[in-house]
């Protein structure tokens, strides 16, 4: 078992620049659909991150399937998901699976820069800091 995984897009990278102890797999602009496909579907840690799906758009039907599958394939003792700003549909999937697994969000809206997304690099090192706090 590893202490700390994080996983996901540019939300997770932007977390794993302030977080080299965890073992990252991130990637600038990832669809959850080319994530399942390509990446670590299965960890076994202590505490894990996971920012996933921001990226596939409103049309996207395999987005809440990518993040069942990646969830499932989670067995950590906390489980962290960041909540991004938008959109509202991917939003409400993360909320809906974080509670089903009873595992906590981080939010991010309210603290975005000007695309209304990302974050700064204060706020990530933030994450960072906290994400892996009983």
């Amino acid at each position: 078992m590893i202490a700390c995984a994080i996983l996901g897009d540019s939300l997770a990278a932007g977390v794993a620049l302030y977080r080299h102890d965890c073992v990252a797999d991130t990637k600038m602009g990832i669809t959850s659909s080319v994530y399942a496909a390509a990446h670590t579907m299965r960890v076994n840690a202590d505490t894990v991150l996971i920012s996933l799906g921001v990226n596939d758009g409103i049309a996207d039907r395999q987005t809440a399937a990518n993040l069942v599958r990646l969830r499932v394939g989670v067995h950590a003792r906390r489980v962290y998901w960041i909540l991004p700003a938008r959109p509202e549909a991917t939003r409400q999937l993360i909320q809906a699976i974080s509670q089903i697994c009873s595992d906590r969000l981080i939010e991010t809206k309210g603290y975005t820069g000007a695309d209304g997304l990302h974050l700064s690099g204060q706020a990530y090192r933030e994450i960072g800091e906290v994400f892996d706090l009983p």
